[in-house]
């Protein structure tokens, strides 16, 4: 493992090539790490191989009609009595929560199998950052939460996939959110750093215990100590999907509190204008 101290308290991590983990055990993990409600797809108990092939059938639909349902709710929930609201609110974030943890379960799926596909192109991550907030904001809206934006890097490009992007900056997202605390403040901070773009998450949390850094970025870790665990994919994800566009990821504490995660893509430049 490649840890290094970075400042008084905190720690940095790269993460290693990934392990091996089949798939249906991979599923059944990550299902179980996740709240009773969103354990809606029926499996049985025991992990068995054959469940792995045709399991994406019907489901992407059921998870995208039931969070087209429960925006819809919210967004027409404005007249509604407050705990009507309140319950309106708190579906569409489970909806977001589920489509989110879906998402992240196929593109897990499709790395193992050597079969997920990016398309790279010029991109601003300070675009991506503007898009990809008002997905999450129900969630910090939820939680009384507040955001910061700082850019720095406007005009600088990156060459990446734009949906993979997205979907790092909302599992960064997400994760600051869960250990940030009720009422807290997320910093999302876009600046250059020499030849690369550097995209960072802060919370004030916790912050980062040194003992939870091994396997924090490791897609399929060896080291689970059962073969029932819950396992998680968002931050491995990250680092995944990260290092497969030719950057890295770090994670350290502030020191002030919190945690900080950033990850460096390098910057590309623009290409002649299309006819």
């Amino acid at each position: 493992m490649d840890y290094q101290e970075d400042e008084p308290g905190s720690f940095s991590h790269t993460p290693p090539r990934a392990a091996a983990v089949p798939p249906y055990l991979l599923v059944m993990r990550y299902l179980d790490a996740q709240p009773a409600p969103n354990r809606t797809f029926g499996l049985p108990g025991p992990a068995d191989p054959s469940l792995a092939p045709g399991f994406n059938t019907g489901a992407s639909g059921s998870i995208t009609a039931f969070l087209t349902a429960t925006s819809l709710a919210s967004a027409h929930g404005h007249g509604l009595p407050a705990d009507r609201r309140n319950a309106a609110q708190s579906v569409e974030v489970r909806g977001l929560l589920l489509q989110s943890r879906w998402e992240n379960l196929l593109c897990a799926a499709a790395i193992w199998e050597d079969r997920l596909q990016l398309d790279p192109r010029p991109v601003e991550p300070c675009a991506i950052v503007e898009e990809v907030l008002p997905m999450v904001a129900p969630l910090f809206q939820q939680r009384g939460q507040g955001v910061r934006v700082t850019t720095e890097a406007e005009e600088r490009l990156v060459s990446a996939d734009p949906r993979r992007l997205a979907q790092v900056l909302i599992n960064l997202m997400l994760n600051a959110s869960d250990y940030g605390g009720d009422r807290s403040e997320i910093e999302v901070r876009v600046r250059p750093r020499g030849a690369a773009v550097r995209v960072s998450l802060l919370d004030r949390g916790p912050g980062l215990a040194e003992e939870q850094l091994p396997g924090m970025f490791e897609l399929f870790d060896p080291h689970l100590p059962a073969p029932n665990a819950p396992l998680t994919l968002g931050l491995p994800l990250v680092g995944r999907l990260v290092e497969l566009h030719g950057g890295g990821l770090t994670a350290k504490n502030r020191r002030r509190g919190g945690a900080r995660f950033s990850f460096e893509l390098p910057a590309v430049r623009p290409g002649p204008p299309l006819p």
